[in-house]
């Protein structure tokens, strides 16, 4: 009885040591700034057909979905992204900023998201600097790009990286960096992230799409 008391107390311990240890991580991980506001938030992803939607067809569609589910009862914003975070894809690229070859391997690398002007108000995500996205970034207009404090650093770690160019695949054109936000946990609370490229949708036509919407009530 002796020896079947001692197992069962080192048992018992044992099983409190793990599960102080789980919830202590478990504080830790929630404690984690993710980047965006994930409360209220609904998506639907969607594919439009090749045979219907082509060139400007596609941001047309899109622009209009989101007035639309913006002006709906109960929905305090709305927009479209090509991807989103924690949806389990990324679109992970490479791009050349002028300063290095186009096939050397330090090429800067991050994740590429094509979003409407109202992503960054509808996902929570704040600006650090320059300027958002608005409706003037058009497929006739100058290519411009927002990046996220990590990739930031990556191109231009000792200086401000707006007005840096990046060649971002999708365009023949060089984009303007012309803001920053704040860096979003894309991969997970604990998982890191290389950096987040963010292009406006009217100036990079995607068919896939993941459409967005804040409710106000839960």
């Amino acid at each position: 009885r002796g020896v079947l008391a001692v197992v069962q107390l080192s048992l018992a311990l044992a099983l409190l040591l793990n599960a102080g240890l789980l919830i202590k991580s478990f504080a830790r991980v929630m404690s984690i700034e993710p980047g965006i506001e994930p409360r209220n938030l609904l998506t639907m992803s969607m594919s439009l057909p090749a045979a219907k939607y082509q060139d400007d067809a596609v941001p047309r569609f899109y622009g209009e979905l989101v007035d639309r589910a913006a002006a709906a009862p109960g929905i305090t914003d709305a927009s479209v992204a090509s991807i989103v975070p924690f949806g389990g894809s990324w679109d992970r690229i490479t791009v050349d900023t002028g300063a290095t070859k186009v096939d050397d391997i330090d090429l800067p690398e991050g994740d590429r998201y094509m979003v409407s002007p109202t992503y960054f108000r509808t996902m929570g995500i704040r600006l650090v600097q320059g300027r958002l996205f608005d409706h003037t970034d058009r497929l006739d207009a100058p290519r411009v790009a927002v990046v996220d404090e990590v990739f930031a650093r990556k191109v231009a770690p000792n200086r401000s990286v707006l007005g840096v160019r990046i060649g971002v695949p999708g365009s023949d054109s060089a984009a303007t960096i012309v803001g920053v936000v704040r860096h979003v946990k894309h991969y997970g609370l604990d998982a890191e992230s290389g950096g987040q490229i963010y292009v406006p949708h009217l100036q990079y036509p995607y068919r896939w799409m993941t459409l967005i919407v804040r409710t106000a009530n839960e």
